[in-house]
């Protein structure tokens, strides 16, 4: 037994260290947008609410939109 916890720690004095980066994200509320329709019913209108928020971006974005269970938009969200 003792052999065996002697070759554990001889191992693990030969294991060299890794560096790891560290990421922190924060959300930020950046500025408001007003629209027309209060509801989101179709695929036009989520376009048309996101539209200005990705018209002038110079690569391709993901865009989460946050809808309450009655369709009111809370936030969107860009992804770049």
């Amino acid at each position: 037994m003792t052999t065996d916890l002697t070759t554990a720690i001889s191992l693990e004095s030969k294991i060299h260290s890794k560096q790891v980066n560290l990421i922190n994200v924060k959300l930020v509320k950046e500025t408001s947008v007003l629209y027309k329709s209060r509801k989101i019913d179709s695929s036009t209108d989520a376009v048309e609410l996101t539209r200005n928020f990705i018209e002038n971006s110079d690569r391709e974005q993901l865009i989460l939109c946050f809808l309450s269970a009655y369709r009111y938009s809370h936030s969107i969200y860009g992804l770049a």
